[in-house]
């Protein structure tokens, strides 16, 4: 398993790098997301967001220490810096931002 996820982790990283080379922050923040590799603090975790038509993979920490998220949550960034997503779930940011 080490090794599949370690090909996997290389494969994302260079679609990642293709993908992201015209995005800016801008381009992420308040943009609904869906994890791809569990995002459990303190490690960082992968998220897939629509851009056009493509996905794009970033890796993702949680905005909260204690945010779990699994892969398949449905999420939304709320901030993007260095390359790295800051994620809440959907429902949390819905509330926030008084939208359903």
């Amino acid at each position: 398993i080490g090794v599949g996820q370690g090909v996997h982790q290389l494969i994302r990283s260079l679609q990642r790098t293709e993908g992201n080379s015209q995005s800016s922050a801008e381009d992420f923040v308040d943009q609904p997301a869906r994890v791809t590799i569990a995002v459990r603090p303190p490690a960082r975790g992968e998220i897939g967001v629509r851009m056009g038509n493509r996905e794009v993979f970033l890796p993702a920490i949680a905005r909260r220490d204690d945010d779990i998220f699994e892969s398949g949550a449905q999420v939304v960034i709320t901030s993007y810096q260095g390359g790295l997503a800051e994620v809440v779930s959907r429902r949390e940011y819905e509330f926030a931002h008084g939208t359903s």
